[in-house]
């Protein structure tokens, strides 16, 4: 059997569509379906029940994040294996079966699969560095234009997947652990991988196997930038430690500085991008005292907001 975890703020109707098109094309696979509600404060737990009486309800008593929200759904599985999946997920082919074939029934593995847009065009599935230098330069117009980074990529190992669809078996987690509840949107699943690879678990990317990511615009954009530059400086200390946290901020305004004068010439929205970026890393030096002061045991949610 198949657990399926599903994490909704809100979104009942991308939720309702995602388990219709899992169910569709897995009609022969044993499915665990659980949705974690992180207090959405509507009807989406009614609304999804209705569509999906079978679906496992679990309740958050607040909006807790992505972290602690899935964590809530794996303590509740019984299948072997687990799949973590985005609410705003489509399948439009048998995927699951694909990938474990994929696997070749071995009992140690991490996998994720191609990441589509609604048209169809490829999205960012893989990632190639972890909390690294190398991300601040590949996004790096210039740099990246000048070294190439993106085109050197396919020659180094995966370190990661985008969190949209995992599947691994539950007996990992006796390994790695959970996701780490300090996180409380973006970069967890990356931190989680790192502590997947310290334990010697393959992480396999089925690029044959595909599924529509819709991945759409937030209303509340900016803030949810902030939070990713904010995990990310989360994600720096839990990999490389608290010096490397100041070395990362020293080196992300360098690159903003190196390009500032050609969109400064050249692109009013790039300029405007890096301005916007240049506010995100001085509104987060608070939030790097927090984060370079936290303890393992503290019970901290970094949130932005």
């Amino acid at each position: 059997m198949v657990s399926v975890i599903i994490l909704n703020y809100r979104t009942s109707d991308l939720t309702i569509q995602c388990i219709s098109s899992l169910k569709k094309y897995h009609q022969e696979l044993k499915l665990e379906i659980i949705v974690v509600d992180n207090n959405s404060g509507d009807a989406s737990c009614d609304q999804i029940q209705a569509e999906h009486p079978e679906a496992i309800i679990i309740k958050s008593a607040s909006n807790v994040g992505y972290a602690r929200g899935n964590n809530l759904g794996i303590k509740a599985c019984s299948g072997k294996q687990i799949l973590i999946l985005n609410p705003d997920v489509i399948f439009f082919e048998e995927v699951i079966n694909k990938c474990l074939v994929f696997a070749k029934d071995s009992d140690s593995y991490v996998i994720g699969c191609q990441l589509l847009n609604e048209d169809k065009s490829h999205q960012k599935s893989v990632y190639y560095s972890i909390a690294s230098f190398r991300d601040i330069w590949i996004n790096n117009y210039l740099i990246n234009r000048l070294l190439k980074l993106d085109e050197k990529a396919g020659n180094n190992e995966i370190k990661a997947m985008m969190g949209s669809f995992l599947l691994f078996p539950a007996q990992i987690l006796d390994k790695t652990g959970l996701f780490d509840e300090h996180f409380f949107m973006y970069a967890e699943e990356f931190e989680w991988f790192h502590r997947v690879q310290k334990n010697n678990i393959p992480l396999l990317y089925c690029q044959s196997a595909s599924i529509i990511h819709l991945a759409g615009a937030s209303s509340n954009e900016d803030v949810m930038n902030f939070q990713k530059y904010v995990s990310q400086l989360l994600l720096v200390k839990k990999v490389r430690g608290n010096l490397y946290i100041l070395t990362f901020q020293l080196a992300t305004l360098i690159s903003l500085i190196i390009q500032f004068p050609f969109y400064f010439l050249y692109n009013q929205n790039g300029r405007d991008n890096l301005i916007k970026q240049l506010v995100h890393l001085f509104r987060s030096i608070p939030l790097v005292y927090k984060i370079i002061m936290l303890g393992k045991s503290q019970d901290a949610l970094i949130k932005v907001v």
